[in-house]
């Protein structure tokens, strides 16, 4: 981590415009100092709230920070994310606010160290159960392609992290999420985010891949466990979903309407009956 002495020899000022200034004319170091003490809440911020994350006010700043600055804060990003992945870091409160300015940021040079901290999570179980969690969110955000492997071996043994590693497996190899539903874990808030995950999945799908999805959908259901397999069935249901082999059967304009009409308010619900859960973005938490 870097130290303080850019901080401490002339301290970051509080204006907006004072700050830009600041960061634009320092070195490298001086603005990944200033975004270490941003994100830990040790200095202020102009246009903070006290009820948000540090990294929406960076988030603010950003955009007014000369090219030269911004790159600097990315590169501050990326080795920040760097030690993050290779360290035993305890402050989730830090750890989330940076996983969220690199996925708000858009940093796909992020994933690679992401990812293979989360290949050493069956070996790192000292490491929390929410940094974990907020490591694969933001991995999910960054939307770089991961082996279908990554999400399986974190589906056999980390059951924790269900959540994620499901949604992971589901963007990468459809099949093989699919084969892993009848083995996951029988939690009501993991069967809520999973069936989310589903939703929002099928919903960007093209008609002619909702057909062949929805009957293989239907196909497993049966084997998977009781709160999961309630849940599924009541999103199908509500959204208007039916099998008529080989394909889904078709639909009125009129239900079309009302399927989006009950797929939006299904997501909302299981939100709310899941606070914990929020897949956009990822890198906040997934069960």
């Amino acid at each position: 981590m870097p130290d303080n002495h850019e901080l401490t020899s002339q301290p970051p000022p509080r204006s907006r415009d004072g700050l830009i200034a600041y960061l634009a004319e320092g070195p490298r170091t001086r603005v990944e100092a200033w975004l270490v003490a941003a994100l830990r809440g040790q200095i202020a911020l102009p246009d903070h709230r006290a009820d948000e994350s540090p990294y929406l006010a960076v988030l603010r700043v950003e955009p007014a920070l000369p090219s030269s600055a911004r790159r600097d804060l990315e590169a501050a990003c990326q080795r920040l994310v760097i030690v993050l992945c290779r360290g035993d870091e305890q402050d989730v409160a830090y750890a989330s606010a940076l996983l969220a300015l690199v996925a708000d940021l858009h940093l796909p040079d992020c994933a690679a160290p992401l990812a293979a901290a989360a290949r050493t999570f069956p070996e790192r179980p000292h490491l929390s159960l929410a940094l974990k969690r907020r490591i694969l969110g933001a991995l999910l955000d960054l939307r770089v392609s991961q082996p279908a492997a990554l999400w399986s071996e974190l589906l056999a043994r980390e059951p924790g992290l269900a959540g994620a590693a499901f949604a992971g497996l589901l963007r990468t190899s459809p099949r093989d999420a699919l084969a892993a539903l009848s083995d996951l874990p029988d939690r009501s808030s993991l069967a809520d985010s999973v069936t989310l995950t589903l939703e929002q999945e099928v919903a960007a799908m093209a008609k002619a891949r909702q057909d062949g999805f929805i009957p293989q959908l239907f196909a497993v259901l049966d084997r998977c466990k009781p709160n999961l397999r309630a849940t599924i069935d009541s999103w199908l249901e509500h959204a208007g979903y039916a099998v008529a082999a080989p394909t889904v059967a078709p639909r009125s304009p009129h239900s079309e309407a009302t399927r989006r009409h009950n797929l939006g308010g299904l997501a909302h619900a299981l939100a709310g009956r899941n606070p914990a859960f929020n897949l956009v973005p990822g890198s906040a938490r997934l069960p």
